[in-house]
């Protein structure tokens, strides 16, 4: 077992961090073979579970809707949802929100705030399927779908 070799005691976070990467080195030219540096920092900590709600509301209109999520909830994840219910593509949707004095598109990696603006639909009813040409033959028979 290697033990960290520091030249004073452990006070701070960012001594404590050159200890474990010491140790860490040691333990790699002793030929040792497994982890022995600390999980720190953002991505290693485990994902909140709070349970919150989170409203969206579509640009240039009043209907709003509110989904129950976790903190942890990133905004690709709501998009998919949304185009799923919607049967659309989710790179057509984005989310906007409030930053301070301004506004700002949240990226796909990013979690959901609590107050977002969806732009890019209409409404969140699906909408009405429109064919380019639409037309219908009624009670042509047999001899009317012959072609000419």
């Amino acid at each position: 077992l290697i033990a960290c070799i520091c030249p004073r005691p452990r006070r701070s976070a960012t001594l404590r961090h050159a200890c474990w990467t010491r140790a860490a080195v040691v333990s790699m030219t002793a030929g040792i073979v497994g982890p022995l540096v600390k999980d720190m920092g953002v991505g290693r900590q485990p994902a909140s579970l709070s349970p919150v709600s989170t409203v969206l509301t579509v640009y240039g209109s009043d209907e709003s809707m509110t989904i129950p999520c976790v903190t942890s909830t990133k905004v690709v994840e709501i998009k998919e949802m949304l185009a799923g219910k919607l049967a659309i593509d989710p790179c057509t949707i984005s989310f906007v929100t409030r930053q301070g004095c301004a506004m700002r598109k949240q990226l796909d990696h990013e979690e959901i705030r609590r107050h977002v603006t969806v732009v890019g639909i209409k409404s969140f009813k699906r909408d009405r399927r429109r064919y380019e040409h639409p037309m219908v033959v009624i009670g042509g028979g047999p001899i009317g779908l012959l072609p000419s």
